[in-house]
Formats: C-alpha cells, sequence, structure tokens
C-alpha cells in the first residue's frame, strides 16, 4: 500500500512540478478548512482539495480512496459517540443531543477536510521534493540524512511484514482465530528484531560516514513556476472568500465564486 503512495507521487502529472507551489497549495487549503467559518470552510476546502488530486494531478481515484478509507472509517465510528450522552440513572442511560450531532458533523467534515489537504500534498510530492525544498529553507544536513534513511527503512519493514505474512498464509497460519493470534505475535516478535537490527546497522554506517557534508540520496526538485504559485495563492483566497459569504448567508457569494473560478479556467493548473 505505502508503494502505491509512493509510485503515484513519483508518476503523477503534478511530480514534476515544485515542491514550494504543491506544499503552499496544500496548506492554504488546509488553513480553509481549520480558519474559515464552520462548516463552509472544510465543505469548500474538502472537494477542491479531492477535484485537484484527481483531476488535474492524474492522481487514480483507487489511490485516493485507499488513502481517505482509514480516516472514513474512524470518523463513522467515533464521530457518532459525540452525539450521545451516557449517563446512569437506575440504569444505563443513552441521550441524544442535537448540538452533539452538529459538532460531530462539523469536526468530520474538518477532519476529513484536513485530511484531503495532506492527500493531495502526499500523493502528488515526492518525498526527496520536499526534503530538498527544507533544505534550502535551511535543514541540517543530518536530519535530512535521518528522515531518507527512515522513510527507506518503512518501505523494507512493510516489505518484510507482507513476505513473513505471505509465508505464514502458505503453511496455514491464520486458520482459526488463536492460530492467527500465534502467527501474528510470531510475525510482529520477528519484525521487532530485524528492524532493532537494521536501526543497529543504520546507526553503525551513519558513525563510519563522519556525517559528513555529502547527501546520501539526491534530492533536487524544479523551480516552482509563477502560475503554480497563482495557484497555490491564490485558490485558498477564493474559496476562504466563498466561505465567507456562505456563512453570511449569500448565494450572490456563490454565484461570484463560480464565475471567478470559470474566469481562472485552467490557466493556474
Amino acid at each position: 500500500m505505502i508503494t502505491r503512495f509512493d509510485l503515484a507521487a513519483h508518476t503523477g502529472r503534478w511530480a514534476r512540478r515544485g515542491a514550494g507551489g504543491k506544499v503552499g497549495l496544500a496548506v492554504g487549503l488546509l488553513a480553509v478548512a481549520l480558519a474559515a467559518p464552520a462548516p463552509w470552510g472544510a465543505g469548500v476546502a474538502l472537494p477542491a482539495a479531492l477535484a485537484l488530486a484527481l483531476g488535474p494531478a492524474g492522481v487514480p481515484g483507487r489511490v485516493v480512496g485507499a488513502v481517505m478509507a482509514a480516516p472514513v472509517g474512524f470518523l463513522a465510528l467515533s464521530a457518532p459517540l459525540l452525539a450521545v450522552s451516557v449517563a446512569w440513572d437506575q440504569g444505563l442511560v443513552l441521550a441524544w443531543s442535537e448540538e452533539g450531532a452538529w459538532n460531530a458533523a462539523f469536526l468530520a467534515v474538518r477532519a476529513l477536510a484536513g485530511t484531503a489537504c495532506l492527500a493531495l500534498l502526499a500523493l502528488t510530492t515526492p518525498l526527496p521534493q520536499v526534503i530538498g525544498m527544507l533544505r534550502r529553507l535551511g535543514l541540517p544536513l543530518v536530519l535530512a540524512d535521518l528522515v531518507i534513511l527512515t522513510y527507506r527503512m518503512v518501505f523494507l519493514l512493510g516489505d518484510s511484514a507482507l513476505t513473513g505474512m505471505r509465508a505464514q498464509q502458505a503453511r496455514l497460519g491464520y486458520e482459526g482465530f488463536r492460530g492467527s493470534l500465534r502467527s501474528l505475535a510470531w510475525l510482529a516478535s520477528g519484525l521487532l528484531v530485524r528492524t532493532v537490527e537494521r536501526a543497529r546497522r543504520l546507526e553503525g554506517g551513519l558513525a563510519a560516514r563522519g556525517l559528513d557534508e555529502t547527501a546520501s540520496v539526491p534530492w533536487a526538485s524544479s523551480p516552482t513556476r509563477v502560475s503554480e504559485w497563482g495557484l497555490a495563492l491564490g485558490l485558498p483566497l477564493v474559496l476562504a472568500a466563498l466561505a465567507e459569504g456562505l456563512a453570511l448567508g449569500g448565494a450572490g457569494a456563490l454565484a461570484g465564486w463560480a464565475r471567478a473560478m470559470v474566469a481562472w479556467g485552467g490557466g493556474f493548473l
């Protein structure tokens, strides 16, 4: 699954765009979702982030769905609890709160919008581009090196877990509940030992290299063009104005926003 996400970031239509514009766009949409009047800010940021990922960025829908599946499932299980109050009055009493239901809905929309904004960044920006941008902003080389190497270890750990699980399945290790628990325990213990050993070897390699000024992974990225900065700065401002207009109850704000988006056309995309 991690490989699918990383592959989408490296092969998408936005993979060669400058990292600064994509980070600015994601942060701007996230700011709209969190700071604009609720629920309108999140309500406009969520479809905008998904539309950008599926449309101009060209991220496959199944990949976007896989990224959003876990947060949606978590919110579906946890958000309704905010609408229910529990009391004990000669027995268990459950009460439905309309105010709690509204709060749960606002929280769920904002959480989904924030997840969509971060997914837009993760599925369009390879990690070396982000590290390169942070290096230009002054991130120490040792921290950049550790981030890259740790990211690589995540892939190795995922491959080891998948290989071990397939081997256990071939030996019918997941037949029955007790057998599944036993196999999972063995798999987790084996991965723990292997991870600790790899971390020790990584530490030894970094110490032997002396942590000089030579980067272990190249992270050159394309410069951000003016049109990309225009999208990164302009779209969040337009969405913030739309959210403010909707919060004030102005239907004219929606029409004005639509006209502005049509005027923009696809020039920035």
